[in-house]
């Protein structure tokens, strides 16, 4: 077919009028928001050694949140960026504030750190670069006070002869953990000696004693299926010099975030001996084995320490190995540490992994169960009749910095800062709308109510309540070995509010949970809930459910439409408590739980 020229010239006119309408209806072009400007960089940690790093800027007109990116090259290669996460899957911005504090450790290097707007549509204005930074951790000495000491914990001068090795030092800022070499001297420090003589150990103790070694078949006193502590072949020989050097290490709470060390500290200098050991005890008859109350040294019985306590006893006459039981109860049931020595001193910690205690209210027990030989075998008491001791462990906790109690925070975040404090790996932060924290308001980052961060700041990825008093405080946890983490003490509450109209996220709403069904112990059966919103009582749709506990296999499923989901769950454990974890954007967390019956 062909079109004349009238023809194809009201086609072009239909098609510009056509173009021109939709132009009309999709309205002008959003303009991008401004570049930020202020960029700064502050040090939050006034220790020398320590860099905590907090970047600010100013706020951004029409910017809804802001992208921070820390890299390690100039030229931003993907590949080097080191921080920072979005808010959420869904959330593509870092933080709604006009501040950041990595939540992560970063290994010592030279940094280059950008940030940008986002507007609420999502458009990105241009990059703008923030004042380069160094991380540089552990100054030289990097932990002070390296000092060997007797059983009373008083120092000893270096190369000293002891029957009980202990090293001791002060708690080094930022230090979660150290690494402690201790090796044979021979002229000079071999610090490749054999595995057999040398010990390489981590430690979140600052202290370090020998596990016992060469422990026989079944010696087991406690017989509570809980193997003891030891240092499987590495031994002490008698009369022999050894040197020692610690570094403390700064490592990231993230199992893929850098553990980062500092400057070896040596005791008293590199190629001089630390200390020389004494040998075994003389034989003698043990019988009984067992200590008295005043054979107990440190820590002192029914004193509060601060910090992992290091334990000492007086040598028992005629006990050749020692087996040392913590408790949190006083029949020994809950056993909170567990090792073999050769010696009367005993620094937390496993043969290959630190050891933390955490903070209780409520004292801890420790027993000393001597045995008559060197194989740990021939031990003739128990925890309860061994005259147990007490102590209780409670850290400094941190102290709040900001939000000051009262203040009315108007910014589109909420910006927490709080002091830092020794042998933390994290911090978990919690803020409620009721002074118990019954229920932790959800940020948006976390996956567990309230937020982890690796700093000392943090500033708030969700909305909170309006026109009411807010509570918050902060908990510093310490490392322990393979089990995780354990908390330390609590910061006192502080209080603040926030201004209606801030901003800063999606609006605050609550959930409704009831249950129809129960949990059975090793009977399958169907539990049904149905979400609602607290304020309206309507169903909430898509909001996800994770049921845990119980010795259940963890599942998350979403509410319909209806705000119905429902499980078919084969409690194996009792007694027991079923967990049903309910999230979904702009909503608290909230924690529904359920007893597992018998039937």
């Amino acid at each position: 077919m062909r079109f004349g020229s009238s023809t194809l010239s009201r086609t072009l006119w239909i098609l510009i009028a056509g173009l021109a309408l939709v132009l009309a209806l999709a309205g002008p072009a959003t303009a991008a928001p401004p570049a930020p400007t202020g960029l700064a960089v502050a040090d939050l940690d006034a220790n020398a050694g320590v860099f905590d790093p907090q970047f600010t800027w100013a706020a951004v007109t029409g910017a809804k949140g802001y992208e921070v990116e820390v890299n390690s090259t100039d030229y931003w290669a993907p590949g080097s960026k080191v921080c920072c996460d979005q808010i959420s899957f869904s959330i593509a911005m870092t933080t709604y504030g006009t501040s950041y504090s990595p939540p992560v450790v970063l290994a010592n290097n030279t940094y280059y750190w950008r940030v940008r707007a986002l507007d609420a549509l999502g458009n990105a204005g241009p990059w703008a670069g923030g004042p380069q930074f160094t991380k540089g951790y552990g100054n030289n000495p990097s932990v002070s006070n390296l000092r060997l000491a007797d059983l009373d914990l008083d120092p000893l001068p270096a190369g000293s002869t002891v029957a009980a090795p202990i090293v001791l030092w002060d708690p080094a800022p930022g230090a979660s953990s150290y690494r402690v070499v201790v090796t044979p001297f021979a002229g000079v420090c071999d610090w490749s000696a054999s595995s057999s003589v040398r010990w390489e150990k981590k430690t979140a103790t600052p202290a370090w004693t020998p596990l016992g070694w060469n422990r026989g078949i079944n010696a087991d006193p406690l017989s509570r299926g809980i193997s003891p502590s030891d240092d499987l072949i590495t031994h002490l020989d008698e009369g022999q010099a050894y040197c020692v050097r610690v570094s403390p290490i700064d490592r990231a709470s993230s199992a893929s975030g850098p553990e980062v060390e500092g400057d070896w500290t040596y005791l008293p200098a590199n190629n001089v001996p630390a200390f020389t050991w004494d040998g075994p005890p003389d034989p003698a008859s043990c019988d009984p084995c067992n200590p008295s109350a005043s054979d107990y040294l440190r820590p002192v019985s029914g004193s509060t320490v601060g910090e992992m306590p290091v334990f000492t006893w007086s040598p028992i006459p005629g006990a050749m190995s020692y087996f040392v039981v913590v408790a949190k109860d006083p029949f020994f049931t809950t056993i909170a540490d567990y090792a073999y020595t050769r010696v009367t001193a005993f620094a937390p910690r496993t043969g290959s992994q630190t050891k933390g205690y955490a903070d209780e209210t409520s004292d801890y027990y420790w027993a000393v169960l001597p045995a008559s030989l060197e194989t740990g075998h021939g031990v003739s008491t128990d925890p309860v009749l061994a005259n147990p001791q007490s102590f209780v462990k409670q850290a400094t906790p941190p102290s709040l910095l900001g939000p000051t109690s009262g203040v009315v925070v108007s910014s589109a975040a909420t910006m927490f800062h709080w002091t830092p404090v020794f042998a933390a790996r994290r911090y978990r932060l919690q803020v409620s709308d009721d002074p118990t924290f019954a229920n932790v308001i959800q940020e948006q980052s976390a996956v567990t109510p309230g937020a982890l961060t690796d700093s000392s700041a943090y500033t708030s990825s969700t909305a909170y309540p309006t026109g009411k008093t807010l509570y918050w405080r902060v908990q510093a946890e310490a490392e322990n070995g393979s089990s995780g983490f354990v908390g330390l003490r609590w910061s006192t509450t502080g209080t603040f509010q926030r201004a209606a109209g801030a901003g800063g996220g999606t609006a605050d709403l609550r959930f409704k949970v009831s249950a129809k069904g129960y949990p059975v112990r090793r009977v399958y059966r169907t539990v049904t809930l149905t979400v609602r919103n607290l304020a309206t009582n309507a169903p909430v749709a898509s909001a996800a459910v994770r049921v845990s506990g119980a010795g259940l296999t963890a599942v998350t499923k979403h509410t319909s439409s209806l705000g119905k989901v429902s499980f078919r769950i084969r409690a194996t454990r009792y007694p027991a408590t079923v967990t049903y974890r309910v999230t979904k954007t702009g909503f608290t967390t909230l924690y529904y739980k359920q007893s597992v019956r018998i039937a």
